[in-house]
């Protein structure tokens, strides 16, 4: 859908204030990256300034709604973050990022689960990094005062927090070694995790959006696998997703 819609706009379909409505319309606040992280710096220049003149109540359009006051934040928000990020200033939501040495702790728990021969990389969504996260360093888990995540864990959830500091470090070009792939969401009506024997259904992105993933990033050489869940015959369930099916 982002795709078509540049692609109109490249094409003089739509103004450039159309684009960026339209694109921002289809942002979860809690996590704009899914949305953001796809689109072409020209046009994230192009939503910021929209954002910043952006003024609730009091503006007009000749096409379909406006975005929400919170798309539009959620929007203005990670593109400021990215931009500071680019320029090698660090912002305020990043404290726990390094406090915590997600990054590092992220890469130990992508490569503990790639395949023995080292060739292919197998991809996991948020919530199986996070569960892994929480397990492996339970005290700084507990210190950081987060919910995991999952329905109604509130905006503050890990999971949330780290999909939101991946896909703008990513963007950004700050991780080297950590890529973002998309799971088709072809008949998936919900993925259900499990933390300490208690099920967590997660949250999802809207209906007929893919769902991220994320691995190794891979090398010229390697061999790649399609986004996979978990290992073949591995029951850890917090390192599986069960699909409920529609």
């Amino acid at each position: 859908m982002i795709t078509s819609f540049v692609s109109m706009y490249e094409k003089g379909a739509i103004t450039s204030d159309h684009l960026v409505a339209q694109c921002i319309q289809l942002i979860d606040p809690d996590d704009p990256g899914l949305v953001l992280s796809d689109l072409p710096n020209s046009i994230l220049d192009r939503m910021l300034a929209y954002t910043r003149r952006y003024q609730p109540d009091r503006m007009v359009s000749n096409y379909e709604n406006l975005p929400t006051t919170g798309q539009v934040e959620a929007a203005k928000n990670w593109i400021e973050d990215l931009q500071t990020m680019r320029e090698g200033g660090k912002t305020t939501t990043e404290a726990d990022w390094y406090q915590y040495e997600m990054e590092e702790r992220i890469v130990e728990i992508l490569k503990s689960f790639a395949a023995p021969a080292g060739v292919n990389q197998y991809s996991l969504t948020i919530y199986q990094i996070a569960i892994e996260f929480a397990k492996r360093y339970e005290p700084d888990f507990n210190r950081m005062g987060r919910p995991l995540g999952g329905a109604g864990a509130g905006n503050r959830a890990l999971t949330i927090y780290m999909a939101n500091q991946l896909s703008k470090r990513i963007k950004a070009e700050k991780i080297d070694q950590i890529e973002m792939q998309f799971l088709h969401p072809a008949d998936t009506e919900s993925l259900i995790y499990k933390y300490n024997n208690k099920p967590i259904i997660a949250t999802t992105p809207a209906s007929g959006y893919p769902i991220p993933v994320y691995r190794l990033r891979q090398v010229s050489g390697q061999r790649g696998r399609e986004p996979f869940l978990g290992p073949p015959g591995d029951d850890a369930s917090s390192r599986r997703a069960v699909q409920e099916a529609t």
